[in-house]
């Protein structure tokens, strides 16, 4: 994957620890046709996203949840140039609730030249990698 591409990738997962709504429309201007699917398993999953509806769902996800971090585990990139997998750990805590919840998941990041193109998200490294093999 191109350095700057990867670099937005970082970018992305910054901006949504720090909650960076401006940060987040940006990012989403240079790479107008990125989507993002979230792991089926997830309560009230909204599947795939892109366009106005990312921003929306970013918004949501700031109002139900006070605390919102996520921590990259693990970068693997043995997956060709358009391809990127990053073992993650999601750590968030209600905002009505105060409950915490500790998450891993794996997401599987695709490029097509200098933009990136989707975010999808797995259960296990095995799932990413069999999805990027048949992208």
């Amino acid at each position: 994957m191109k350095p700057h591409v990867l670099e937005a990738i970082e970018r992305l997962y910054d901006a949504m620890n720090r909650r960076d709504a401006k940060a987040l429309r940006e990012l989403r201007a240079e790479h107008p046709d990125f989507s993002w699917e979230s792991n089926s398993d997830e309560l009230d999953s909204p599947g795939r996203l892109e366009g106005e509806g990312l921003s929306a769902y970013s918004r949501e996800l700031f109002e139900i949840f006070d605390e919102l971090q996520t921590e990259i585990l693990e970068r693997i990139d043995d997956l060709g140039p358009n391809h990127l997998i990053f073992v993650v750990r999601h750590r968030v805590r209600g905002a009505a609730s105060g409950v915490s919840v500790d998450r891993q998941e794996v997401h599987l990041w695709t490029a097509r030249g200098d933009r990136i193109e989707s975010l999808r998200e797995f259960g296990s490294v095995e799932e990413a990698r069999e999805a990027a093999a048949t992208a």
